[in-house]
């Protein structure tokens, strides 16, 4: 019996022995190979790198007007387990934030592994003060920034959009996104077991973007938003487009499209986000006239042909067709624009010497980009017919064959506007005038163009492009919508370009509608309408107000 004592109590000693043993054992790799790892894990529970949101810079138009600014928001923040840990704040979180526990829970769920998760980022004030007045331990607060746009639905596809953290992904937005960045900042904070910051152990300031100033006029732009959608609703039209240049400096002032958006809109679709004055392509039809006009005067061999015969209105050219809206019979030179006869122009086009297509990619930007920073300008296109490709190079003549953006072709226009000279277009101020470059179309050519495009306003096909008191000069375009299946010969384009005033212009300005009513769908009846309501908003409406 004596024997049986000592043996529990030796193998009591044993077990004491060897729990001290295995003790001592995990004190020595818990001092030494897993000290580390668990300071880390110390630090991680009460060290905390907090981000400091840097502010985006404005973007402000020539005026100073602000187009794009940062707003000061608070956005709210949770750990995840401390959260859920707490069933009673989960619900009650959940209520302000007008969600069910149960899909909070499963946010939560998601970044259960983290000390850090957003509950939502640049919060509505009235969510904010709810949240403080419900007194949660549970959530804390960062200060932030919201993107603001007072231009609204005017400037939309123009300034483009940020995401949620700030960068920009569309338009101008996009295109600056570098400059108006900067750089955030961050502090490392010391917090208890609430997540209150019990002590600042450094910090970094934010570094805020910088502010950038476009040529756009805001109010200009707010003027051809509203004649460009009452245009497109008179017209029961699908959509439209509209751009003025500054024909002195080359400054984009306006550039607006229909429909549009407002920032707060949600299921918006990427077509409607995309500004296509400066990135869809189209192919400009009858408003590319005045440039073939250019190639056929540039040598003055046509002045001898004074007449060119139209009749009967429809010429076969190598087994095609090149028509004209109605028989026009003989026609004068200077009379071909306002008529606005394809046949005309392709034949004078036709007996001209040299490389068409060579002379219009030097003189004009039809196989280039206005605009090479912003984003998604594609080049514009243009056939090269082989010499014996009679019609195809007819046909470019006219405006079909050769693809450009309403930027671009406004871009053309703007070195017949300017008196003949190459000129660049920008968006952004540089703080640096921009100078007119070398002639690319001789000056008695451009005043004999210019006085064509006049009659085609005040006598031809572009009269509802008028304004009392004003002498404007323009060319309307009327082309069918390519499609998968060739042309289709029920949908249509109309357009007008043009430039006012007459004697000293100020502004080109070239509209695009896009598949107007079926029965009314010319360029002169749907676009020219639109052009003068712009001009006249320009004219007599104050944009410095």
């Amino acid at each position: 019996m004596l024997l049986g004592k000592k043996v529990r109590y030796a193998s009591l000693a044993l077990l004491w022995l060897a729990v001290i043993t295995l003790l001592m054992h995990r004190l020595v790799v818990l001092a030494g190979k897993e000290r580390e790892f668990l300071q880390d894990q110390s630090r991680a529970r009460v060290n905390r790198t907090v981000k400091i949101p840097k502010k985006r810079g404005r973007i402000i138009d020539k005026n100073k007007h602000v187009l794009a600014m940062s707003e000061v928001k608070t956005s709210l923040w949770v750990n995840p387990k401390e959260l859920m840990a707490n069933p009673h704040e989960l619900k009650l979180v959940a209520h302000v934030l007008g969600d069910s526990p149960v899909k909070l829970r499963q946010r939560l769920q998601v970044a259960k592994d983290k000390n850090f998760m957003y509950l939502t980022r640049a919060a509505d004030d009235a969510i904010v003060q709810r949240m403080h007045d419900s007194q949660l331990r549970s959530v804390h607060t960062l200060p932030d920034y919201a993107r603001y746009y007072p231009g609204g639905e005017s400037t939309a596809q123009l300034i483009g959009g940020v995401d949620i953290d700030g960068k920009g992904m569309e338009g101008v937005e996009l295109m600056l996104d570098s400059s108006l960045s900067g750089q955030a900042g961050y502090k490392k904070v010391v917090v208890n077991r609430y997540g209150e910051t019990i002590e600042k152990v450094n910090a970094e300031a934010p570094r805020h973007g910088k502010d950038v100033r476009l040529s756009i006029d805001k109010n200009s732009q707010h003027h051809v938003y509203k004649a460009l959608k009452k245009g497109v609703k008179d017209a029961g039209a699908k959509a439209g487009m509209a751009v003025v240049l500054d024909v002195e400096t080359g400054g984009v002032l306006a550039a607006v499209n229909y429909p549009s958006f407002d920032a707060g809109q949600k299921n918006i679709t990427p077509s409607m986000r995309r500004n296509r004055v400066f990135t869809d392509l189209l192919e400009p039809g009858s408003t590319f006239k005045p440039l073939s006009m250019a190639y056929v005067l540039r040598d003055g061999a046509p002045k001898a042909q004074a007449d060119i015969d139209t009749t009967p209105g429809i010429w076969h050219l190598q087994k095609n067709t090149v028509r004209d809206v109605r028989n026009y019979g003989v026609i004068s030179l200077d009379d071909v624009l306002m008529r606005s006869s394809n046949i005309a122009i392709a034949k004078l086009v036709l007996a001209s010497q040299g490389n068409f297509t060579e002379w219009l990619e030097k003189a004009f930007p039809v196989a280039s980009k206005s605009l090479p920073s912003y984003p998604g300008e594609p080049t514009g296109r243009i056939n090269r017919p082989a010499p014996n490709q009679l019609f195809d190079l007819a046909s470019l003549s006219y405006g079909y064959g050769v693809s450009m953006t309403t930027l671009q072709l406004a871009h053309a226009y703007l070195s017949i506007a300017n008196g003949g000279y190459e000129q660049p277009v920008y968006l952004v101020e540089s703080g640096t005038k921009i100078g007119r470059g070398e002639r690319v179309i001789p000056m008695d050519v451009v005043t004999r163009i210019k006085k064509m495009m006049k009659k085609v306003v005040s006598k031809g096909t572009g009269r509802l492009g008028q304004v009392e008191g004003v002498e404007a000069a323009g060319k309307t375009g009327t082309t069918h919508v390519y499609t998968d299946k060739g042309y289709a010969q029920d949908r249509y384009t109309a357009s007008f370009a043009g430039f006012a005033p007459f004697s000293e212009p100020k502004y080109v300005i070239v509209v695009v509608v896009d598949e107007p009513n079926k029965t009314r769908h010319y360029g002169g009846q749907v676009a020219a309408p639109i052009f003068s309501d712009i001009l006249f908003s320009l004219l007599y409406l104050d944009s410095k107000a």
